[in-house]
């Protein structure tokens, strides 16, 4: 029976971790999506708000890595 729910948490585990390597994907997708309309844009406004989204986003990446470690 232990053995039966140690298995389990670490099946678990696995779906948690793997679910945070695909947010993190998700995420890199967005922060590229978002680099290229700063480039594009001619507006000092509009770019700053789009890197201070890059920068929430960036760290959003670092938690869910170190949710995946954990």
């Amino acid at each position: 029976m232990f053995k039966d729910a140690w298995n389990q948490r670490i099946a678990q585990a696995a779906e948690v971790a793997e679910g945070c390597k695909r947010e993190k994907a998700k995420i890199e997708k967005e922060i590229q999506r978002l680099i290229d309309l700063i480039i594009g844009t001619t507006s000092t406004e509009v770019a700053k708000a789009y890197e201070r989204r890059v920068s929430e986003l960036e760290k959003q990446k670092l938690l869910l890595e170190e949710q995946r470690q954990n």
